[in-house]
């Protein structure tokens, strides 16, 4: 018996509609950076992934900001450790952390943890709380997802950002995926798909943030 597709295409919609709240013109707009440079270099990053990185340098992210009440709290988890090739300061750092985001946002997604986007976000992000949003519903209904929602095939810096941010270009391919509830029970399943955004970082703090993410 197949499975169903059917409420599943609600999270689905939900999770794309954060990645595109924001339009072209509204991230060539945004600005931001202070006297912060403008991010430097060129080339691919190294794939990079979201398990703890052995580096004793790696910058650790601040108790996140809650995203309904703009309140800061304490989380009990561990703070987000970004990896190395995230770090950068150039284009490849840029093309690095928007993967690093992506699995990220998997992680969120299948473990439905409200802490791990919003230290990786700026306060002013639509899309990234929109993307919350998403992991807020999961885990008030107690469902989360049975693997990763989304897979970044391509990251690509990309021309255009206002000064002390960067633009790329992300191309994602949404897996089929099912959603189930704490005892694994199927509850609903997304379609394969794909989709193709621009995500704006902006350089804050000594590292990048998503500040914006459009079509």
């Amino acid at each position: 018996m197949g499975a169903a597709v059917g409420s599943g295409t609600r999270f689905r919609r939900g999770y794309a509609a954060g990645l595109a709240l924001a339009v072209l013109g509204t991230l060539g707009a945004c600005t931001g950076g202070g006297d912060d440079p403008p991010a430097t270099g060129a080339g691919t990053a190294p794939p990079v992934t979201g398990g703890p990185q052995t580096s004793s340098s790696a910058p650790t992210v601040s108790p996140r900001a809650a995203v309904t009440t703009g309140v800061t709290t304490t989380s009990p988890t561990p703070p987000v450790k970004i990896p190395e090739a995230a770090r950068a300061h150039t284009k490849a750092g840029a093309e690095a952390f928007v993967k690093f985001f992506v699995e990220q946002s998997n992680v969120a997604s299948m473990t439905a943890d409200t802490s791990i986007l919003p230290p990786l976000s700026d306060p002013g992000c639509k899309s990234c709380a929109a993307l919350q949003s998403q992991i807020v519903d999961l885990k008030a209904r107690g469902h989360h997802y049975s693997s990763a929602p989304v897979s970044a095939s391509q990251t690509t810096a990309v021309t255009g950002s206002p000064k002390g941010q960067q633009f790329v270009r992300l191309q994602l391919t949404e897996n089929r995926v099912e959603v189930v509830d704490a005892n694994g029970r199927h509850i609903a399943t997304d379609p394969k798909g794909h989709i193709a955004r621009t995500v704006s970082l902006i350089w804050k703090g000594g590292r990048w943030k998503v500040f914006g993410i459009a079509q």
